[in-house]
């Protein structure tokens, strides 16, 4: 069954089921929800044949429209009745598929169905399905009479265009009619119906007839309908008489403004529909249409806008009234007679609104112009003359600032002779503005219909005008006229920077004043006055200006002839009365922030000044009280420095010698650290620093101010808050700036709390059972102590006595650390480079003696330490242990012999291995000869041994000495040689050098070690600092590092060492090729990850991967990798990294017994070249 929306039925159908196919007898009754059967073979009741029965179906049906489509299936035959007239038939036995648009009446009737089923299967599947689109009844005449051809039109347009064609088969070319119809959703209001018929028309609207074409011809439609919201059905008749045919008619809505013109000022009756691409008429004595009278009628405008969103001006002009609706509310009204302008600025929401406008004509001109204009400040109306005249160009701008040229604001207007307006309404905080601008010709401002501002003459004018405008939002108009030439104009308000002066005619401030502007307020009139209508005797002026104060004291500093009132916010702050020339310096306390400073001055006679200023006090600021408690009105002075000794007198002539109080305030710059808190006082003091508490004397007296504080780097306010009792007053008082140790002691070992500030000269205290400070405990306290000191650069050796424990860090880093309680004796060695840097020591005192004492002593020449480190295993336990553990020697230092039957054959004195066995190489022909070697030979890789001698071996078998090129197994004596510390009695031999502590620095000089070891070494030149760094942050000695490195670089020449080209691709690197552009070029200085197999790649790939750019994070970050394994780990000397005797056969650098001895060359080449530096040896001892 189809999903297209079927005719209603008002119930079930009612079934009527015969034995036979004649309708014969009593039916078995059933009723169904629906005409959709297959009973096959079978039959609807088991009383009913399966063959030769027949049925009838009754229901009521609604039909909406006059069309419809009868779909199914049948077998065997079927015919439909609406109220008892045969509508459809099928009369032939057989299976049959129905499809047939037929025609139904509208409304409620009663539809039958009877079924015959012959033989064969039974089937009946019938519905009424109501069509889409238009239906379309065509008739073989032109007076839509007879049985119709009846069609279904699915598109949404009616749109027919047959030309000399006929719709179908049946209905002739010309002379036919035809009937549409299509059921039509509207929202409401006006519609455009628009198309195109020949010959004849007509159009129903819920058949109600809207539209007429009754001449034949072809014809344009366009006519405007009012619908109502909600589905309607919609019908078209249509007539052909001869020629071409055509038929197209749309619904669509108005782009423009729909029009309704009423013949009355009510907005009733029926009205003249019209649409208009915008709101600008001028009807003047006439109407809008034939039937509405010139006056005394009305009409709405309606359209749909879209708005951006923000502020808009409804402009225009009117006569008389209208109301301005949008999306339903009244925006905007004038409800009186006359011709009034528009000018409303109203706030519009972004998105598509309803705008309905109500329009009412009384007497006299009729004319309507509205528009909306988006506002970017500034509503424009230009007009095509010099007079204002006609109906403008609306524009909006956001400034007024116009400069045409030779053109004009528009291609409808002149580029001479026209005129513009110019209106905004503006937002004023009241005063004085500065109305400046440009205008080519004329120009007229006003404010409130106020006019301000008139440029009457012809030509190009600039100008600046003070004008006087109260708080508020005003109006502001400006007219403009240009004649012949250039045109432009440009107008704006803006605050006057300087002082806003207005002079008044005489002594009163009274009167309309003279308004000026002066940059600053040092005006000298002598004898004269600031203009000509002021006279020069018995004259009075106002100064205004804004200012931004910071807050606090202010000198106001000048000269007065003669009165002078001083305000600050209105407030009254400074005067002088009296007639006379006056010089002014006074304090006056001015809060943060911006304040409105007024100068009233007044001249009687003789030479008239006024010169004003206000300057921040350079000094201390004092505010004295007459009581001991701060209070009143203090007496305001400014002292250079804080140094008084009253004795029994007092600051000022209204101060009392006893009981006054007295705050002294003053921004000081800081260089930051520790300062010292001198002076004295008689009694009380508080000193604040930026409103905090830092100093307190509370006791009476004569006291000496001594006490350390820590003030940060910057400006800081500082207060100081005195009070005198009785007797003597006295206060002096500074800030020293403290240099040395800033040593701050804590009540705990933890360095937690507010800690006792003192400074000194050098690190050296022996507090025993004592302590640093009354409020410091003897037991369990701790300290800090921090400089900053100057530097040679070089090794420094680190030297005192501590009790209990200490770290010292250089610029943050720990550079020595004594955790163990009790007392100890510093000596270390620290390399510093050249320059100042920040020491930090950090001291911890528990129980007993306390004392410190620290020095850093730069060490010259050549500085040789011993030191010597323990082991539990013995001599003998070490060699028998490097003995299993194959340790090697160099090779071709012991002969080679095989036994006869080690070889397989022998060929021109060449021997082959048996590869069935592996045979042993010894130093002499019998098995009890020490074993060098063995040798393992196979098939696919056999060994071969020249032969260079045949003897008879103590076994009685035959031996041949051999060439043997390989390392071979060191014997115990010759482990024992190397292995035995005592065996080294040479301190300054090179082999020694085996016993050099590869940890720590060395205190290499930067400038000897470039001059000497580095001269001319390739890439490594010069980089001395670059090792010394390395070996500082990774605690290795430095001139192991540069031994390194030169080894492995071939002095800085090696391609690794002076950089390789590397190449990412898809984020994988690889080594650049010739010509190839690197992306990055990488360094290692070190032949870290350089295998045997790959050099060069697995070298330069590892370079990459740990970021090596640059030849010194080459030379840093190697450092790392060099001390990991073996120096960090404590192996931090070349026997240990060779022998390893705290763990010997375990985590040895080499088997080769000389390894150590061999690595030295390189170092002692270094060191020989040198005469600054120390060398630290940590020589083993074995049980």
């Amino acid at each position: 069954m189809s999903n297209v929306e079927a005719a209603t039925t008002n119930g079930e159908w009612k079934a009527q089921y015969y034995g036979d196919d004649k309708f014969g007898g009593e039916p078995i009754v059933k009723s169904h929800a629906a005409l959709d059967f297959n009973w096959g073979s079978n039959s609807p009741d088991n009383s009913i044949p399966k063959d030769f029965f027949s049925a009838r179906f009754t229901n009521v049906m609604e039909f909406e429209n006059g069309v419809y489509r009868l779909i199914g299936e049948v077998d065997d035959k079927v015919r439909v009745y609406i109220d008892n007239q045969l509508i459809y038939e099928i009369d032939k036995a057989g299976h049959h598929m129905i499809d047939e648009w037929v025609e139904v009446p509208v409304g409620n009737h009663e539809v039958h169905v009877e079924y015959v089923e012959l033989s064969g299967n039974a089937k009946l599947s019938l519905e009424f399905e109501k069509p889409e689109g238009w239906t379309a009844k065509y008739y073989d005449n032109v007076n839509f009479k007879g049985s119709p051809l009846i069609k279904n039109h699915q598109s949404e347009e009616l749109s027919h265009n047959w030309g000399s064609e006929s719709p179908g088969p049946g209905i002739p070319t010309n002379y036919f009619s035809a009937e549409f119809e299509k059921d039509i959703t509207f929202k409401g209001g006006v519609y455009h119906l628009t198309g195109k018929v020949d010959d004849l028309a007509k159009v129903y609207i819920d058949n109600k007839l809207v539209y007429e074409i009754n001449k034949a011809g072809s014809h344009t439609v366009s006519k405007l309908i009012e619908v109502p919201q909600g589905n309607h059905q919609i019908r078209v008749q249509y007539t052909e008489y001869t020629g071409g045919a055509k038929i197209a008619l749309d619904f669509t809505e108005p782009e423009g403004w729909v029009a309704k013109y009423y013949d009355n000022k009510d907005l009733q009756g029926m009205p003249i529909i019209k649409e208009h691409d915008e709101l600008d008429f001028n009807w003047g004595y006439n109407s809008p249409a034939s039937t509405i009278p010139t006056n005394y009628f009305s009409a709405t405008f309606e359209k749909e806008i879209s708005f951006k969103g923000g502020e808009y001006y409804i402009a225009g002009n009117v006569d008389d009234a209208v109301n301005v609706y949008i999306d339903g509310q009244l925006v905007y009204g004038i409800n009186n007679a006359g011709n009034h302008k528009l000018n409303k600025l109203i706030d519009i929401s972004p998105g598509t609104h309803k705008i309905y406008v109500e329009y009412k004509e009384f007497t006299g001109a009729a004319g309507l112009s509205l528009d909306f204009i988006q506002s970017n400040g500034w509503l424009a109306k230009y007009y095509p003359n010099e007079k204002f005249k006609g109906t403008p160009i609306y524009d909006s701008i956001s400034k007024l600032n116009q400069n045409w040229s030779g053109g004009s604001p528009h291609s409808s207007i002149p580029s001479d002779y026209f005129s513009a307006e110019f209106v905004k309404n503006m937002n004023f905080e009241g005063g004085v503005y500065n109305l400046t601008g440009k205008a080519d010709d004329l120009i007229k401002v006003y404010v409130d219909d106020k006019l301000v501002y008139d440029i009457n003459s012809a030509g190009n004018h600039t100008f600046n005008k003070l004008v006087e405008i109260s708080k508020g939002t005003h109006e502001v108009r400006v007219q403009y006229v240009e004649y012949t030439g250039g045109a432009k104009v440009s107008l704006d308000f803006t605050r006057p920077d300087g002082w806003v002066a207005k002079y008044y005619n005489n002594t009163k401030l009274q009167g309309s004043p003279v308004i000026k502007e002066h940059t600053d307020v040092n005006l000298n009139w002598k004898s004269g006055s600031p203009a000509p209508s002021i006279p020069a005797d018995n004259f009075s002026a106002i100064l205004e200006k804004n200012i931004n104060f910071e807050g606090g004291m202010y000198k106001l500093v000048g000269q007065v002839d003669d009165k002078l009132k001083v305000y600050v916010d209105n407030k009254l702050v400074y005067e002088i009365n009296q007639p006379g020339h006056h010089m002014i310096d006074t304090l006056i306390e001015i809060p943060n922030g911006n304040h409105q400073i007024r100068f009233q001055y007044v001249e009687l006679s003789g030479n008239a000044k006024l010169s004003l200023d206000f300057d921040s006090p350079q000094g201390w600021v004092a505010k004295y009280y007459d009581n001991k408690d701060l209070q009143g009105t203090p007496v305001l002075k400014e002292h250079d420095a804080l140094s008084f000794d009253w004795s029994y007198g007092s600051p000022a002539s209204t101060i009392p010698s006893d009981y006054f109080s007295a705050t002294y305030e003053r921004t000081l710059t800081f260089e930051g650290g520790i300062y010292q808190l001198a002076g004295r006082s008689d009694d009380l003091v508080k000193v604040y620093i930026d409103n905090q508490l830092v100093y307190d004397i509370t006791q009476p007296g004569s006291h000496k101010l001594e006490e350390f504080i820590e003030i940060p780097k910057g400006k800081h306010d500082v207060r100081v808050e005195y009070v005198e009792l009785t007797g003597g007053a006295k206060l002096s008082l500074d800030f020293v700036k403290s240099d040395g140790w800033v040593a701050k002691y804590y009540d705990n070992t933890s360095m937690q709390g507010t800690p006792i500030l003192k400074v000194h000269e050098q690190l050296n205290f022996s507090w025993e059972s004592g302590s640093p400070h009354h409020t410091i405990p003897a037991n369990h306290f701790s300290a800090t102590f921090e400089n900053e000191l100057t530097f040679e650069g070089g090794l420094y050796r680190l030297i005192g006595n501590v009790d209990d424990s200490l770290k010292v860090y250089v610029d943050d880093k720990l550079v020595y650390e004594m955790t163990d309680i009790g007392s100890h004796k510093i000596s270390d060695y620290v390399n510093i480079s050249e320059g100042t840097h920040k020491i930090r020591v950090e001291y911890s005192e528990y129980t007993g003696a306390a004392n410190l004492s620290l020095d850093f002593v730069k060490q010259k020449g050549i500085v040789k330490e011993y030191q010597s480190t323990s082991y539990s295993t013995n001599l003998q336990s070490m060699v028998n242990t490097q003995v299993n553990a194959k340790a090697q020697i160099d090779p071709f230092t012991y002969d080679t012999y095989i036994r006869s039957d080690g070889f397989i054959s022998i060929s021109d004195g060449v021997g082959t291995i048996d590869y069935n066995y592996n045979w042993a190489l010894r130093d002499g022909p019998g098995t009890n000869f020490w074993e060098v070697t063995r040798i393992s030979s196979s098939k696919s890789n056999p060994y071969s041994l020249r032969i260079l001698d045949e003897v008879k071996g103590s076994d009685g078998y035959t031996w041949y000495e051999v060439n043997y090129y390989g390392w071979q197994n060191a014997k115990p004596s010759a482990i024992e040689q190397l292995v035995n510390p005592l065996n080294y009695s040479n301190k300054d031999s090179r082999e020694y050098l085996q016993f050099l502590k590869l940890s720590g620095s060395t205190g290499l000089d930067i400038s000897e070690v470039n001059s000497t070891v580095l001269a001319n070494k390739g890439i490594l030149t010069n980089q001395a600092a670059t090792f010394i760094q390395a070996g500082i942050e990774y605690n290795v000695n430095e001139a192991y590092l540069i031994a390194h490195a030169l080894l492995e670089t071939g002095n800085g020449t090696s391609r690794l060492a002076t950089g390789v080209g590397i190449v990412v691709e898809n984020g994988t690197p690889r080594l650049a090729n010739s010509g190839e552009k690197p992306d990055k070029y990488v360094y290692n200085m070190y032949g870290i990850n350089a295998k045997d197999s790959c050099p060069l790649e697995c070298g330069a790939l590892y370079a990459y991967e740990r970021g090596w750019f640059t030849p010194e994070k080459a030379i840093v970050g190697g450092a790392f990798f060099i001390a990991e394994d073996y120096i960090s780990v404590g192996q931090d000397t070349l026997y240990k990294m060779r022998w390893n005797p705290e763990n010997p056969g375990s985590h040895q650098y080499a088997t080769d017994i000389g390894w150590a001895i061999k690595q030295t060359f390189m170092i002692h080449q270094v060191y020989s070249q040198l005469y600054n530096y120390t060398l630290i040896y940590d020589v083993p001892v074995f049980n």
